[in-house]
């Protein structure tokens, strides 16, 4: 393979992009730095197909991450302590599939919402104790059916 364009690159308020391009391709790891050399992006790539994208707030920590595998991207979100905020996946460009979840800062899930084609099927919210707060199911991405329930997980009304 041809391997040309390995260095630095500078534009816009991004002083530095380092990667090399293979036949007019990234290739390998390119990481970009704001202009205090402090590290904004690390992308992967492999035989020319973008593998991960690790996003770094401005404080320094990772605020998500992007995995890309079989035409879909699974995106995590992370608050500053590190703990896992919030998981979603798309597929093709930018079409909800899946089950996206939410959590509290102990590890639980919040809610989850489960996307078919990019509909909305069902979603779920959940008490801090893990019981179920509200659940709601939908048909052509309308409110077809919602039950609500009491934080020791009786049903509020049917």
């Amino acid at each position: 393979a041809k391997k040309k364009a390995f260095g630095k690159h500078f534009i816009g308020k991004h002083n530095k992009i380092i990667g090399k391009y293979v036949n007019d391709k990234k290739d390998g790891v390119w990481k970009t730095y704001l202009s205090d050399n402090q590290i904004k992006t690390i992308e992967k790539y492999d035989n020319l197909n973008i593998v991960s994208k690790t996003y770094y707030s401005n404080e320094g920590f990772i605020f998500s991450t992007t995995e890309y595998k079989n035409n879909k991207r699974f995106v995590k979100q992370f608050r500053k302590d590190g703990s896992l905020k919030n998981y979603k996946e798309y597929k093709d460009t930018w079409t909800k599939v899946g089950t996206w979840k939410n959590y509290f800062k102990n590890g639980k899930i919040s809610s989850l919402r489960e996307y078919l084609n990019g509909e909305l099927v069902l979603s779920k919210q959940y008490f801090s104790n893990n019981n179920l707060s509200i659940v709601e199911k939908y048909l052509n991405n309308k409110l077809n059916e919602r039950k609500q329930f009491w934080e020791n997980g009786n049903l509020k009304y049917d």
